[in-house]
Order: structure tokens, then sequence, then C-alpha cells
């Protein structure tokens, strides 16, 4: 089980919008359902939004359909859509966590998905970045407090996708073609790096071979370990500061007297 965490101190106590990621076949939206169970189990009181990107209640998801069908303009127009439904869909988001303190919000795919998907070429992360940023003016997009990976080999998701293909009559493309996957599943983990580092998110990564039991077992011990992790950092970093503050108030102190005399 591996984790990445930002560098930076996770100042979110209570995660609250989680992401599921992983190349088709990984078995991300079975373990999402798990997940959302799990939270349940936790807190049958418990609200919880389940939502996936791209969402399918705005003008520039039904574009979308759309260009998969026909074919986007080029490269930028599709980032732009993607971008785009994804304001306008946290921008809700945003109202929804504010009004109801005790929201949870489980999406399947989200940032991740762009920038693994959409570098090619002169398209790099940075220019995805810049890209949201200049679409984003009244920073809307939220970056999730937690993202599931989940990693397969190639062999193993060919081999589920093709076994769901037998049962809903689905056609396989070449999308799905093991050199694909391989890919694809490559630049997940590179793009992880790259968001860590600029917006500070955490990224839980799941190995997704084995039965769903023992994967969902390895997705649950990731995460409580992750929660017992943060608990110690924002319990060192109160310490620290409480030592900070114990230093100032002596030097203070020892001012006051020099004067004093």
């Amino acid at each position: 089980m591996k984790k990445q965490r930002n560098k930076n101190k996770n100042t979110v106590k209570i995660p609250r919008y989680f992401v599921f990621e992983g190349i088709d076949g990984s078995g991300k939206d079975t373990q999402m359902l798990h997940f959302i169970n799990y939270l349940k189990n936790k807190n049958k009181y418990q609200n919880i939004l389940i939502t996936r990107e791209p969402t399918d209640n705005t003008k520039e998801w039904r574009k979308i359909i759309e260009r998969l069908q026909n074919g986007f303009k080029n490269k930028e127009e599709e980032i732009f859509l993607y971008i785009k439904d994804r304001i306008k869909t946290h921008k809700n988001y945003k109202k929804l966590l504010e009004v109801n303190k005790d929201l949870f919000i489980v999406s399947s795919r989200s940032e991740l998905s762009t920038y693994s998907y959409q570098t090619e070429g002169d398209i790099n992360y940075d220019t995805i970045s810049l890209f949201a940023e200049k679409l984003d003016k009244n920073k809307d997009i939220l970056h999730a407090d937690i993202t599931f990976v989940f990693t397969v080999s190639p062999e193993k998701t060919l081999k589920r996708i093709k076994e769901r293909a037998k049962k809903t009559w689905e056609k396989l493309d070449i999308f799905e073609e093991e050199k694909f996957l391989e890919v694809a599943q490559e630049k997940y983990i590179a793009a992880t790096f790259f968001l860590s580092e600029k917006y500070n998110m955490n990224f839980i990564f799941v190995d997704s071979n084995g039965t769903i039991e023992e994967v969902t077992q390895r997705m649950i011990k990731g995460y409580e370990e992750f929660l017992v992790s943060s608990t110690l950092e924002e319990v060192k970093e109160e310490e620290k500061m409480e030592r900070v503050k114990k230093v100032k108030k002596a030097k203070k102190t020892k001012k006051a007297k020099k004067k004093a005399k």
C-alpha cells in the first residue's frame, strides 16, 4: 500500500471530498460503492453525494458526448469542455459543503483523469494547469481531500473488461488494448506527483490485483492509516506551535525583567 502525501501540513481534519481514479477495469467504481458502504456503516445518518465526472447536467457534458462520437476539433477544445464541466459542477459542490457540514462527496474521476489522459504533444501538466486557472477565475475547482488510485496489471484489467463486455454486449475499442492500458496507468501515476506538488493533493494507491474483498480491505486499511497519520501530523504541528509560543513568552519575560532592573 503506497500513500503519496503533500509535503505541506494537511489542513483537512475530516476528509469530505473523495475521488476514485484508475484505468478502465481497475475496479474503481466497484470499490467506490464499497467505500460508500464503509462510510454508511460508520454513521447510518451520513449524507453522501455520489457523482462522477464529466457530469450529466451541463451543456459541456452534452458537447463532450457529441464530440466523443464525432471527434473533437482539437485537444484544446477537449480540455476546455472537461474543465468547464468541472468548474460548474464544483461550484455547486462548494455551496452544498458550506450548507451541509455533514455532507460527503464521492466521485468517480476528476482532475487526475484530465492530467493523465489529456497530456499529448505540446500539452503538458503546466499547460493544463494554466488553462484551468485561466478558466476558473472564481477558483471554484475543488481539489479532492483524498484521491484513491487503483493500480492493476494490464492483463488483469483487460480480462475484466472482456468479461464485462460479454455480460453487457459492450464493444471493445482500441483504447482498451493492453499497451494503451499500460501507458495510461503510467500516466496516472506520473500525474499524481505533479498534482501533489502543485495543489497539495493527497493520493492513496491501492493494489487492485486480487479479489474484490481483498482490494476493499487494502483500500480501507490505506484510508484508516491516512487518518491516523494526518492526526499525528496535526498533533505535532500543534505541539510545535505551543513550543514557539512558550519561547516567545519566555523572551518577553526576560526583556521585561531587564527593563525592570
